[in-house]
């Protein structure tokens, strides 16, 4: 098999403290493929925070892929 997968990502952003938040996010997904063509894709997604005041930011993403298998 060859897969190649797209991924895109949802990101998840929590903030304490004063500041206010923006996040977006992109996927990256990994493909594996065995010879009976089933694929499973797994994707984890990547947050960037711009972050106005004082405050603490934790960022988790989660990705979703689009394979195409030939």
């Amino acid at each position: 098999d060859t897969t190649t997968g797209t991924g895109t990502g949802t990101d998840t952003t929590t903030g304490t403290g004063t500041g206010t938040d923006t996040t977006t996010g992109t996927g990256t997904d990994t493909t594996t493929g065995t010879g009976t063509g089933t694929d499973t894709t797994t994707g984890t997604g990547t947050g960037t925070d711009t972050t106005t005041g004082t405050g603490t930011d934790t960022t988790t993403g989660t990705g979703t892929g689009t394979d195409t298998t030939t």
